[in-house]
């Protein structure tokens, strides 16, 4: 045991032997006992813990519970991007699997209904120009008769 350690178990556990972990009370006491400065260390670690076993706690005010209960109970704000990463992935272990391949999914669903709107909406302008070019003729060939 050196002076640093027993300053460290003084720190920790406080003066009184019977407080001091069993593996190191014997080393602490014989050092205490041919060490001046271990003695003095105890002596201002025992004035210590006197002073904090006088010293009495009062009654928390119902305000302080109350501001203690309503932070340990609150929701913290989250960012913007926190809540739309919390969106997509998810917070919980399945999710994790499902979320992120839903997420992939919907802008390749979109692109393909997108796609086959576009598709269809172009074949049916052409048949329509060639339904009225047909009409046309049929109304020409009509009137030459």
């Amino acid at each position: 045991m050196d002076i640093q350690h027993f300053v460290q178990l003084m720190d920790a556990y406080g003066s009184q032997p019977e407080r001091w972990p069993q593996e190191k009370r014997d080393a602490a006491l014989a050092f205490l006992i041919q060490s001046v400065e271990a003695q003095k260390l105890q002596n201002d670690a025992c004035k210590l813990d006197d002073l904090l076993e006088t010293r009495t706690v009062s009654e928390p005010s119902p305000f302080l519970k109350q501001r203690i209960l309503r932070h340990i109970f609150s929701v913290p704000e989250l960012t913007i991007w926190q809540e739309l990463k919390i969106w997509l992935v998810g917070t919980a272990w399945p999710q994790y699997l499902w979320r992120p391949a839903l997420t992939l999914l919907l802008p390749f669903t979109l692109g393909i209904i997108l796609g086959g709107q576009l598709t269809f909406s172009e074949k049916t302008d052409v048949q329509e120009v060639l339904w009225q070019e047909e009409m046309s003729l049929l109304a020409l060939m009509s009137n030459g008769e």
